[in-house]
């Protein structure tokens, strides 16, 4: 069983190609570029509005600090001008009621001033903005007053008055004791005064405003965006206290023990006074602000992610496309359209791969030609003949499965198989078996069952050739060898090797000689033998070369065979021979004249054509033309051959079959052929007074003939012992040099025509 070269895998239209990677990388690094800038986009966007949030915090405590500072500037002079007016005692409440409405009367944001002794818990004086103070009010702040350390400035916590919605923040002065006196000169001013400027909170969504003394006690937070206002609250944390005193004024995030969650908070501490004022925004606030400003690069990351990925969907359909266009082109480049098989120039290309791969080893390539597939074209019509080798392509493919062989069609109706051989005679001996048996399978096609033959050719390699070209070249040798003998298979041998450069060059020398009319032709008469007469002539070419001289027709006619000139040497052959009978008819000598023609002859549709053609040109009768096929030319194709047969015949040319005895035909298919004569090949005539099987032989076909009603003539007599003892067998005609070598025309005239 031959083993078989591994095949080349079949190309992946899916398949990815470097550039395609390529460009699926760019598109990544285009998508990690703009998800990079987006990301990047969105965090400066955080920062700038976290930025903002702590500016804006940071501001707004500034301003409003710098407002409540100065509107409790004024209540602050007021106090300090009050303790001094009571520096000196006895301090009664005609002197203190004195003082208090001297202040008033430069004092605008105060709504109370006054003085209670916190010892005795009664209210010296009290001064209302624009009047009297009402005696409840006095009651009220009697005991809401509390006493401090001598000389200190402070505040007290928010107090609401009676009759009052208002709240009230205490600005207090401890004045020295005196004698019993504890006093405490204050000043109420409206809350409403102090956050006048809170104005600047609607820019701050939920943001809101914190006053607080020196220790941290919250004395009031308004929120600008519910309207609401909380007195009193918590001390600051320590931790915020801490960050408080580190600075005049700044920002930051902490945790509102207030309100329980995260703010960033603004602060500012005033320079003359004990006050810390804060403006504070919850930092879900400023996310969420953040999360409102990143809408846009957001969307636009969506966005350019989305055009990037359906850009790249679309990119990946196209390249897909395009890369399955290019391996389609790649495999079409490599298949034939027909049969999906290799075509010939890649499996030249593949044969050139496995020599060079072989490695010591054995590789044989074999040639396959279908020797009757043009009669199934030529009578089905070309779409039976594809549909034919699609059916073929599949069996050969079929026959060869499980075995990686590289099988091609390498021509019309051509195969070729490349394997690796072992044992060269058995294993392809076992190759020819199964495709000879894939082609005995009847095959269906248009309804109609045809059978097939095939002439098959091998060469070795090493053994025969050493690269591809010459392992090509022998292979078509020997196929050409096969066809040749009618053999089935035929592996190369150098003694049928007759190409060379010098026969290249002989035959373009040939139709050279055909193109400028320098072939000449020779007649050798054909005799009766019971009498001697003249009974025709046969025609044989002659070629005189310029250079070499006379060259055999062993030589130069096998050259035509093997190629088109066959057509043109025929027609010039008949030309020649059918105007020189033509000429001989004028004069009154009906001459018979005999051509031998070729199985490609044969072959050729417009053979018959072209005989009648030149008959009626010249106007020779078609009863004096013979034609001449060999026997082995008659059974290299059969079928064509009888059908041109035929065709002949019913011109009216004569028929005769030449070299019998050589070739393999068979008595069934003698009996079918319309042929008037039989020519004994000269091999069995030459030696006949000393070979007892040549005379056999002769005797058996002589009476093979006549018992088909054919005349029987024996070419190459050369003595008069031959002609006698042919002429006992009954043998018809004799032609050869007893009688006369071939001679040109004036000279064939001159000794027989005269």
């Amino acid at each position: 069983m031959p083993t078989l070269l591994s095949r080349s895998s079949p190309l992946d239209p899916a398949a990815p190609v470097p550039q395609y990677r390529q460009v699926g990388w760019l598109l990544l690094i285009a998508l990690a570029l703009l998800l990079g800038a987006s990301i990047s986009l969105i965090v400066q966007k955080r920062a700038a509005v976290w930025e903002h949030a702590f500016k804006s915090t940071r501001d707004l405590s500034l301003g409003m600090e710098a407002l409540a500072s100065a509107r409790l500037a004024q209540s602050d002079a007021s106090l300090r001008g009050i303790a001094s007016d009571l520096r000196e005692p006895p301090i009664t409440a005609g002197t203190a009621q004195a003082a208090v409405r001297n202040a008033m009367r430069y004092d605008p944001f105060s709504a109370y001033l006054g003085v209670v002794d916190t010892a005795q818990h009664t209210v010296l004086a009290l001064v209302a903005q624009g009047g009297p103070a009402e005696p409840a009010v006095a009651a009220t702040l009697a005991n809401a007053i509390v006493a401090r350390a001598p000389g200190a400035l402070g505040f007290q916590q928010m107090l609401r008055l009676p009759g009052s919605d208002d709240w009230f923040l205490p600005l207090t002065l401890q004045l020295p004791p005196a004698g019993q006196q504890r006093l405490t000169v204050f000043a109420l001013v409206p809350a409403r005064k102090l956050i006048e400027g809170a104005e600047s909170l609607q820019l701050l969504p939920r943001g809101y405003v914190t006053f607080a003394d020196e220790n941290g006690v919250r004395l009031m937070r308004y929120a600008k965006e519910l309207n609401h206002l909380d007195v009193n609250g918590p001390p600051f944390l320590a931790t915020t206290l801490t960050r408080l005193r580190a600075q005049t004024h700044g920002s930051f995030e902490a945790y509102n023990p207030v309100v329980g969650y995260p703010v960033v908070f603004g602060h500012s501490r005033s320079r003359d006074l004990p006050l810390y004022v804060g403006a504070g925004l919850p930092a879900s606030e400023v996310t969420a602000q953040w999360l409102r400003e990143s809408i846009a690069p957001c969307a636009l990351l969506v966005l350019g992610v989305a055009g990037v990925v359906v850009f790249a969907y679309r990119l990946r359909e196209a390249l897909q496309r395009q890369h399955a266009s290019h391996q389609r082109q790649q495999y079409e480049a490599r298949h034939d359209h027909l049969t999906g098989l290799l075509n010939r120039d890649a499996f030249a290309r593949s044969v050139k791969a496995g020599l060079a791969g072989a490695r010591g080893g054995q590789l044989a390539l074999v040639q396959i030609d279908l020797s009757n597939f043009k009669d199934i074209n030529d009578t089905l019509g070309h779409s039976a003949g594809d549909q034919l080798m699609r059916i073929l392509a599949r069996r050969f493919a079929a026959l060869l499965r499980g075995s990686p062989a590289q099988v091609a069609r390498t021509g019309g109706d051509e195969f070729g198989i490349l394997l690796r051989v072992g044992r060269i005679d058995e294993e392809l001996a076992a190759l020819e078996q199964r495709l000879r048996a894939g082609l005995k399978r009847p095959i269906t096609v248009q309804g109609v069952e045809v059978e097939l033959t095939a002439s098959m050719g091998a060469a070795i390699y090493p053994a025969d050739a050493g690269e591809a070209g010459e392992l090509f070249r022998c292979a078509d040798i020997a196929l050409y060898a096969s066809k040749n003998s009618l053999q089935r298979f035929t592996r190369y041998a150098r003694s049928m090797d007759n190409f060379s450069a010098d026969s290249l060059a002989m035959k373009a020398e040939l139709a050279k000689a055909l193109r400028d009319g320098s072939l000449s032709v020779v007649y050798q008469p054909k005799l009766r033998l019971d009498d001697g007469s003249l009974a025709g002539v046969e025609v044989l070419s002659r070629w005189r070369h310029p250079v070499k001289g006379m060259v055999s027709p062993a030589v130069f006619i096998p050259l035509a065979e093997n190629t088109e000139l066959i057509h043109p040497f025929t027609r010039c052959v008949l030309q020649t021979a059918i105007a020189q009978a033509s000429q001989w008819q004028v004069r009154g000598r009906a001459v018979p004249v005999a051509v031998n023609v070729s199985t490609n002859n044969l072959l050729d549709p417009g053979f018959t054509d072209t005989v009648a053609e030149l008959l009626a040109a010249n106007g020779l009768p078609p009863q004096l033309l013979e034609l001449e096929i060999t026997e082995s030319a008659i059974m290299r194709h059969p079928e064509m051959t009888l059908k041109r047969l035929h065709a002949l015949r019913e011109l009216g040319v004569r028929l005769s079959i030449d070299d019998f005895g050589t070739g393999y035909t068979s008595l069934a298919y003698l009996k079918l052929l319309p042929v008037h004569t039989l020519k004994i090949d000269q091999l069995f005539v030459r030696n006949l007074d000393r070979d007892a099987g040549d005379q056999r032989i002769a005797r058996s076909a002589i009476q093979l003939g006549h018992g088909f009603g054919m005349t029987v003539v024996a070419e190459g007599v050369e003595s008069g012992d031959v002609a006698a003892m042919l002429r006992d067998y009954g043998c018809d005609y004799v032609q050869g040099y007893h009688y006369s070598r071939p001679l040109p025309a004036d000279e064939f005239e001159a000794q027989w025509l005269a």
